[in-house]
Order: structure tokens, then sequence, then C-alpha cells
């Protein structure tokens, strides 16, 4: 009995509407998801592009150890 209570105490606080849900189209969805898919190639190519660089710089431009190079990439 009391777990009956408890069900319709629950389904009192938090009606379900069955027009909350409505389908989506798939063109819908790949518009929201284009933005975050845009986002995230930008923020790997702007951390990628100095990483391909950088060493080769150090070492090569300014002369420094490979060891040095290397320790400029993990910082």
């Amino acid at each position: 009995m009391r777990k009956s209570r408890l069900s319709a105490d629950f389904k009192s606080r938090f009606p379900m509407s069955t027009d909350s849900a409505k389908p989506r189209s798939e063109f819908s969805t790949t518009l929201q998801i284009i933005p975050v898919v845009f986002f995230t190639f930008l923020c790997y190519l702007t951390i990628g592009i100095p990483l391909a660089v950088l060493p080769g710089y150090v070492h090569d431009d300014l002369g420094f150890s490979a060891v040095l190079a290397g320790a400029a990439i993990s910082v």
C-alpha cells in the first residue's frame, strides 16, 4: 500500500506530458552538432600547428639541443 502511495505522489509532483518530447528531424540534429564539431576542430588546429613547428624552430633556428626542443613542447 505504501508503494502505490509513493508512486502516486511522485506522479503528481512530476507530471509527464506527451507533447513535451517532439520528434526532431535529422537535419535539425545535424545543425546543432555542426558548431560543436567546428569549434573542436579549431581548438585542435590551434594547438596542433604550434606543436608541429616549435621543435624544429627551437632546434634548428635557435640552435638548442633536441632535449630542450622536447622540453619546449612539454611546457
